[in-house]
């Protein structure tokens, strides 16, 4: 599978049940996505990257966003 991770085309031979947040930040900080550390823009959307499967990403586009940048769920501005 291919993905474009910060502007960086990479290639992974993957096993299936990985999700996006073990490809592009070494796993999840949580089990179910509610903290947001996992938050990436993927073809321009903002996901939890811990909550989709990397093998759904093929072709796609992902800017990690740092993470010390809260989502906007989270944001108080």
């Amino acid at each position: 599978m291919t993905v474009t991770i910060d502007g960086d085309h990479r290639e992974f031979d993957i096993d299936p049940r990985l999700t996006l947040a073990d490809l592009v930040r070494g796993g999840a900080a949580c089990p179910d996505g509610t903290c947001g550390a996992c938050t990436v823009l993927l073809d321009g959307d903002e996901i939890r990257s811990c909550l989709i499967l990397g093998v759904q990403c093929h072709g796609a586009h992902v800017r990690v966003v740092p993470d010390d940048v809260p989502c906007r769920e989270t944001s108080s501005t």
